[in-house]
């Protein structure tokens, strides 16, 4: 796979062909860039939006758990992440409503 060629620092314009292949249409393909995404911090600022709006509203759960991931490693309660997370939740119609449902329905479960 290219991808696994790719070093984040190699040569001008990785960067920039890491964040078209988040939009590849292989599963695989947006999941593993948003896995390498999360193992560098120096773009953490230019991946934040677009690994949030992958964690909200891609349709392969691999994809979003590689998203969520890297998110995490970047620092789940770091503020760039959190608004990130709320503005793509926000765009999409996923509101407070069915996040606080949902975090009511994870915690009856871990009972």
């Amino acid at each position: 796979m290219a991808l696994e060629r790719l070093s984040l620092d190699s040569a001008p314009g990785t960067m920039a062909e890491l964040f078209k292949l988040l939009d590849d249409p292989s599963p695989k393909v947006r999941s593993a860039s948003a896995y390498v995404l999360g193992q560098n911090q120096r773009y953490r600022a230019s991946a934040i939006p677009r690994l949030a709006r992958l964690l909200i509203g891609d349709t392969s759960p691999l994809v979003r758990t590689h998203a969520a991931h890297a998110l995490d490693m970047y620092g789940s309660g770091d503020p760039d992440v959190r608004h990130a997370v709320e503005a793509i939740r926000a765009e999409v119609g996923v509101g407070a409503a069915s996040s606080e449902k949902s975090a009511k329905s994870d915690s009856r479960n871990e009972r």
